[in-house]
């Protein structure tokens, strides 16, 4: 069934001449106006509140943060020019690194 807006003044106005209809209208009206509501946040929704802030910070700090990092670059240039990824120092340091990686072993 649909509602017209002239069915709905007839309505307004039954309700106007009811005294249960106007005493109903009137606890609703007041339970409004001593603004009892209130909202409240639970300790979950306070961690995720904060995780969100602290997600968004460190989202901010990766983009502040430079894409290439030059030094590193500069660094490795310099090794290659001077050989040292050629010497028996670096050889022997990657394979200690290789032998670690593949056995799981951290203390290797």
């Amino acid at each position: 069934m649909r509602i017209s807006p002239v069915q709905t003044q007839i309505i307004n106005e039954i309700r106007k001449s009811d005294p249960a209809a106007r005493k109903a209208d009137a606890a609703k009206s007041s339970y409004a106006s001593k603004g009892t509501d209130s909202v409240g946040l639970s300790d979950s929704a306070r961690k995720l509140s904060t995780s969100a802030a602290d997600t968004s910070a460190a989202i901010a700090g990766m983009n502040a943060a430079p894409e290439i990092r030059q030094d590193k670059i500069d660094e490795v240039k310099k090794k290659i020019e001077s050989g040292y990824y050629n010497t028996p120092e670096f050889t022997d340091k990657l394979a200690e690194k290789l032998a670690k990686d593949f056995s799981g072993n951290s203390n290797a």
